[in-house]
């Protein structure tokens, strides 16, 4: 009896989020930060940083092929803090297509759970996000073993 929130297809892994002509003209400088969800997308885009929305934490072989097609030689993978797993698959996927890094985003004492929207919300300072993106740790570090091993143990 409700209207739907959201519309999908089954093919929306085939595609990012946004594909505008200034997005893309950002994108195409070479770096992009890949995003679960739209409003993620917008709070970097409107941070000043190039950003698309993959509509999940799973990359498809389209979406890489239209990165590439752009020019991207440079990712930064921004999932939800719970995601690690997902993060860690997604950049061993792709590290060799790409200079892959992972933005661990910090945790604040008055929202541990805080993701990029919140920022779009207003209900996070866009500084969190922006400290987040300088401390993305690149996985052709030992930093980025580390990190994993950090993970793997549970520990934060």
């Amino acid at each position: 009896d409700l209207e739907p929130r959201y519309l999908s297809s089954d093919k929306i892994a085939n595609w990012m989020w946004p594909l505008d002509e200034a997005n893309i003209k950002n994108i195409e400088k070479g770096s992009v930060v890949l995003v679960e969800g739209v409003f993620d997308a917008l709070a970097y885009i409107k941070s000043g940083v190039p950003a698309l929305c993959t509509f999940g934490k799973n990359l498809s072989r389209s979406q890489l092929k239209l990165l590439q097609a752009h020019g991207v030689k440079e990712l930064y993978l921004s999932y939800d803090a719970d995601a690690h797993e997902d993060i860690r698959k997604a950049a061993d996927r792709v590290g060799h297509l790409f200079h892959t890094h992972i933005i661990e985003l910090t945790p604040l004492p008055e929202n541990p759970k805080a993701d990029p929207g919140d920022v779009l919300a207003g209900t996070v300072d866009k500084s969190w996000l922006l400290e987040s993106l300088e401390g993305a740790i690149d996985t052709r570090t030992s930093e980025y073993w580390n990190w994993k091993l950090r993970k793997e143990l549970g520990e934060e």
